[in-house]
């Protein structure tokens, strides 16, 4: 059997979870109304006729790359959908096709697609990330591909 003080402090309790409850809504978007997007900012860094940019982060499932790099960016590399671009790490280079759908390219070829704004860089059906050896914080490199350019 609770006493009369365990009432008071539950109550007590109760109106300041309330409070707060109430506080917390005047401050954030409740669920039913829109989100605002945030544009994003482009933070790549231009020269070497191509762009450098950050590894954001690697999904954990499937290996894939989510880079810095936004669609402004690759618009300024004259980079278009379904073409091809570069993509060099360390010693390494790549032939990347800037697509729409895993499927655009065969299993095992390397696609980038748009996720949440920013370019994914993926291989179909196979480990991006294990193949090109980086890790979140790396600096990716990535240019308009000219003719038969490596």
């Amino acid at each position: 059997m609770k006493t009369i003080s365990q009432f008071k402090i539950s109550g007590f309790i109760s109106v300041i979870l309330g409070l707060l409850v109430g506080l917390c809504s005047c401050f954030g978007n409740s669920s039913n109304e829109e989100k605002e997007e945030i544009p994003l900012v482009s933070s790549a860094e231009f020269k070497d006729g191509g762009a450098y940019g950050n590894v954001l982060s690697i999904t954990e499932e499937y290996g894939n790359i989510n880079t810095e790099f936004i669609k402004s960016d690759i618009k300024t590399l004259g980079i278009e959908n379904a073409s091809f671009f570069l993509l060099k790490y360390e010693m390494n280079a790549y032939e990347v096709h800037l697509g729409e759908n895993y499927d655009d390219v065969p299993e095992g070829n390397w696609i980038a697609l748009w996720r949440d704004g920013r370019l994914r860089i993926a291989r179909n059906l196979e480990n991006a990330v294990i193949t090109l050896g980086c890790k979140e914080g790396d600096i990716l490199f990535i240019k308009a591909k000219v003719g038969n350019e490596e």
